[in-house]
Formats: C-alpha cells, sequence, structure tokens
C-alpha cells in the first residue's frame, strides 16, 4: 500500500474518532433550522418537506421538470434533446439546487453516511411512481467511485443509497459489478459535453465473476446527481455489453441547464 493511501486511510479513521468525540459533546441538530435530532441524522421531518422535489410533470427520458413540453420527434426535453444515453431513462427525487445541493455536498464531503438511508426512504415514499420504477428492476448496481476518491472519502456514496435501496426491497445490489479503468478528471472540472464524454470513454468494464448477475437482467444504475450524462451514460453501455436486457438510472438530483431551476419544484 502506498504512503499516500495509507495516510488518507490514517486521516479518515482521525476524522471518525472525531467526529464520535463531537457527537458526544455537542448535540446533533438539523443542518437546516437547528432542531435537536437523534443521532446520525441531520435533517429534521419538516425541513424534508421543503426540499426541491420534482413534481410529476417531468421528462419520461432524463427526469427533468417540464419547464417547457416535450421537444416534438425527440422523446426528451429540452435537457436533453441533443444528448444520446445508453440507459433509456432516469429518474431523480429533486433538482440540484438549494438544500438538496447542500445534503449532497454534505453526504459527499462531511461524513454524513446516514444521508445514503434518508435518500433512500424518499425515494420510496414520497412519490408512488418512483418507488415502482425503482421496484421494476432485477439488480441495483451503484455507479463505482475512482479509487483515489474512495480513498481519500473512504466510502462510495451511490453505493451507501443502492445498499439502503436493496435492504428496503429485496432487490439484490452488487456492490462491485461495475470497476472504473484507467484515469478520469473529476466530471466537475470538465464545462463541454463532448470532452466529458471524451473522458468517460471506455472508463468503465464489468468483473468478469460478477457477469452471470447482470445477463439477461433489467438493471437500475444508482447515482448521486446526473448532470451531462456522461459518467452514467459510460457506465450503462458496460453494463449493456456485459448482456444486462436494460439499464435505467435512478439518482437523488437531476442538475438542469439554464436558470430556471426552482420554476417548478414540488414543495
Amino acid at each position: 500500500m502506498s504512503n499516500k493511501k495509507t495516510a488518507n486511510r490514517n486521516n479518515n479513521a482521525f476524522m471518525k474518532a472525531a467526529a464520535f468525540i463531537l457527537s458526544s459533546v455537542f448535540p446533533n441538530r438539523c443542518v437546516f433550522c437547528h432542531e435537536d435530532l437523534a443521532q446520525g441524522c441531520c435533517i429534521c421531518t419538516s425541513c424534508l418537506d421543503t426540499l426541491e422535489y420534482i413534481g410529476k410533470d417531468r421528462c419520461q427520458r432524463c427526469g427533468a421538470p417540464l419547464f417547457t413540453q416535450p421537444v416534438s420527434g425527440s422523446g426528451g426535453c429540452v435537457q436533453c434533446e441533443d444528448v444520446s444515453f445508453a440507459f433509456r431513462r432516469n429518474e431523480s427525487i429533486g433538482l440540484f439546487t438549494g438544500r438538496i445541493r447542500e445534503l449532497i455536498h454534505l453526504f459527499k464531503f462531511e461524513d454524513r453516511r446516514s444521508l445514503g438511508g434518508v435518500f433512500a426512504t424518499l425515494a420510496l415514499t414520497r412519490e408512488p411512481g418512483l418507488k415502482q420504477y425503482i421496484s421494476d428492476h432485477d439488480v441495483f448496481v451503484p455507479v463505482p467511485l475512482a479509487s483515489s476518491r474512495y480513498d481519500t472519502r473512504g466510502y462510495n456514496q451511490s453505493f451507501l443509497i443502492a445498499r439502503e435501496l436493496s435492504r428496503l426491497l429485496s432487490v439484490n445490489c452488487r456492490k462491485k459489478s461495475v470497476v472504473r479503468s484507467g484515469r478520469s478528471l473529476p466530471q466537475s472540472r470538465i464545462g463541454h459535453l463532448p470532452d466529458r464524454l471524451d473522458n468517460m470513454k471506455d472508463r468503465f468494464a464489468v468483473r468478469r465473476i460478477e457477469k452471470k448477475y447482470i445477463k439477461n437482467r433489467n438493471v437500475l444504475l444508482i447515482d448521486d446527481v446526473l448532470t451531462s450524462g456522461a459518467t452514467a451514460s459510460a457506465c450503462a453501455q458496460a453494463i449493456l455489453d456485459a448482456g444486462a436486457t436494460t439499464v435505467d438510472l435512478f439518482t437523488v438530483a437531476r442538475a438542469i441547464k439554464g436558470g430556471n431551476a426552482t420554476r417548478q419544484i414540488d414543495r
């Protein structure tokens, strides 16, 4: 093991110990209204109702709220009309803005792992159609995290969501079916869609030992945010190449282009 990996893991252990000590001294509170909460939570029930949920009027391809009518002949909306996805469809809980964005930041970068359970529960209780969409799959597969980011973070946030959905619905979750190959830049550092697609090209593969769990199955790929779709699409293509019947996508949040992120959200 490299010195860098050892240092990162030691740092993760220190942060966990520090968090435990702090939680013993200071009460846990909602990150928005500061109401006292049970240990492990970070948002109260009242504040859950204020998140930027996507209503029922959403694109049947990318999951974005329909600010305008679907583009004629494309099967999509203004958010996805010029994009080709390997997955058939995406559904999200809400928009990647405001409080949902803050929660995802806490989830990914502040070790708030309990949010995996919060997001999974919201997915199954907020809207009946979303629960049906998720449960209509044979296998859950989380989008894998780059090894360097996993060493730094200590966990894959997408797997935490997939694991909780698997537990709640009794659907098989394959944590390590898909692996990343080679090195790629974080997609957040790349602005143009063609560059994002090129950055993800041939970056994913299904492990040979896992193909029996993928072949002839309807697979649900799970991630935290759908932005351009380049990462999820590359991952979905690898799953299709391994023999999956279909691949769909579930994400906590859908990022959208333009300045209308809060025009149509379901409170």
